[in-house]
């Protein structure tokens, strides 16, 4: 379930007021397009991963371990199936990143941080890049340039028997000459045999440089110490410009397209980078963990601790989306997740992947690999989630507003019932009818946003032929829901408003 909406204090509403005073606050019950939603899940349990990479052709996922004895492990990337493991662990893994076709893993060897280069092909092993400074024992936020030549890495906050205590950093390591550069933050040389680093992991991401890639090429990266995204140009180590943000980030998504989502505890914004500002505020509560965005920049995913559901945002007109549901008993509370006694993931990582469209996490601190296969407008007979929520064999009047967009003609079969993107509404249809469904709370199919359906007769819904069907229209029709013997919708009318 998607934390409850709290209100914003005096404080935030003046800040976001000076820092985006065209951004509008959005609620759950705003117009919506399209959204993702679950068509099936896989759970691997695994001994803690670090991290996770999809494999080009998103068909493999590695995982980088950090108490299997195996340093690699290659999943399928739709089953969740263990396909091959390789290398001898003798590190403490931090995160990956696919650069063409190999595969780097940031690593800490013995507290001496390296970079590690792996074939995609076979997973063999042909370099290896030490990294002088210290810090980068952990690592707290990672992104890979879009020419494919540097990595940006922030450590993690630490503490050395040396310095004390030790803040976030900003590095950049190029991969042609192998040098790292300290782009931002203390310049502390370490001395060798002096420092301790503390073994613990990584504090939370606050108060850390939260790193993202662009698609324009660009590298964003969020200042720890005041409301600041600085922009870096591919290969500059000076910011080319500032966008202020209404908070300091805690959570970035690695990649993204021409709008960022930024997030900290109880917010989220969207910034618009090519006009420089934030153009939508959301106020949701819980802390978020991670995010990551789809391959075309559209949509947006957050995990939040304590919580099974990924926020789903669309980008582009700055609405949340129902969530997507990622826990194993489909958001009933009557089961728990695992043997283990929890009952929420606490999903630390999240990647896109396409064909098909999927979402793969890490939950449990690492401990599973999570696969949530996703469908868009999947909206069969009746909405399952919907199901779940209503006793079964109840027959309900529902009524809802839309925008008429489009009739077509259809000149081929429709695919299979449960492969779907809308409503069937007569079992032979030869009109899809594409609607704009106002905003309304009702639990009930044709939630808000863009949706689709499928009639025989347009002039027996709308009383009008093709050609005049235009505008705004009361819906109205019976939901029959698990009746035996009934159709799950029927009666469905249109009025013109």
């Amino acid at each position: 379930m998607r934390p409850r909406l709290q209100p914003r204090c005096t404080a935030t509403v003046a800040l976001a007021a000076i820092l985006a005073a065209t951004a509008p606050i959005i609620h759950a019950n705003g117009t919506t397009n399209s959204c993702w939603s679950v068509e099936s899940k896989r759970f691997t349990p695994i001994r803690r991963a670090a991290d996770v990479v999809l494999l080009p052709g998103a068909q493999k996922v590695v995982a980088a371990m950090e108490l299997d004895s195996d340093l690699l492990i290659t999943f399928d990337a739709s089953s969740g199936q263990i396909l091959t493991r390789f290398g001898l662990r003798e590190s403490s893994p931090q995160c990956l990143l696919l650069v063409g076709d190999r595969i780097l893993l940031v690593q800490d060897k013995n507290r001496g941080p390296e970079v590690r280069s792996f074939a995609v092909a076979d997973l063999k092993e042909d370099t290896v890049i030490p990294l002088a400074d210290f810090r980068l024992y952990r690592i707290a936020s990672a992104a890979l340039s879009r020419n494919s030549r540097y990595v940006w890495l922030s450590s993690a906050r630490t503490s050395s028997s040396l310095y004390g205590h030790i803040n976030s950093a900003l590095f950049r390591l190029d991969l042609q000459t192998r040098e790292c550069s300290l782009i931002l933050g203390v310049s502390k040389e370490p001395v060798i045999g002096r420092h301790v680093p503390n073994l613990a992991q990584p504090v939370p991401s606050d108060n850390c440089w939260q790193i993202s890639s662009a698609a324009s090429g660009e590298v964003l990266v969020s200042d720890i110490h005041t409301n600041k995204l600085m922009v870096f140009d591919e290969d500059a180590t000076e910011p080319s410009r500032i966008i202020h943000l209404p908070f300091i980030p805690h959570v970035m998504p690695r990649e993204c397209g021409r709008i960022l989502p930024v997030a900290a505890s109880g917010r989220i914004a969207l910034v618009n980078l090519e006009e420089c500002k934030v153009t939508n505020i959301i106020e949701i509560k819980g802390n978020p963990l991670t995010s990551c965005v789809s391959s075309d920049g559209s949509r947006a995913f957050f995990s939040f601790a304590g919580s099974n559901g990924i926020v789903q945002i669309n980008l582009l007109t700055g609405s949340l989306l129902p969530d997507i549901d990622f826990s194993r008993t489909d958001g009933r509370h009557d089961l728990r997740d695992s043997a283990r006694g929890y009952d929420t993931f606490n999903i630390s990582t999240l990647r896109w992947a396409d064909n098909p469209a999927r979402l793969i996490g890490l939950g449990y601190d690492g401990y599973i690999l999570m696969i949530a296969e996703l469908v868009q407008d999947q909206d069969s007979n009746i909405n399952h989630a919907y199901r779940q929520q209503m006793a079964s064999r109840q027959i309900i009047s529902c009524t809802f507003t839309a925008i008429v967009l489009k009739l077509t003609l259809l000149e081929a079969p429709l695919p299979p019932d449960n492969k779907l993107k809308g409503y069937l509404i007569d079992q032979h249809p030869k009109w899809e009818v594409e609607l704009d469904v106002l905003p309304h709370d009702k639990k009930i199919p044709f939630q808000p946003g863009v949706r689709k359906c499928y009639i025989a007769d347009v002039q027996n819904v709308f009383n009008s032929p093709p050609d005049k069907v235009q505008g705004k229209y009361e819906f109205s029709f019976v939901w029959n829901v698990d009746v035996p013997g009934q159709p799950g919708i029927k009666s469905f009318k249109a009025l013109k408003k």
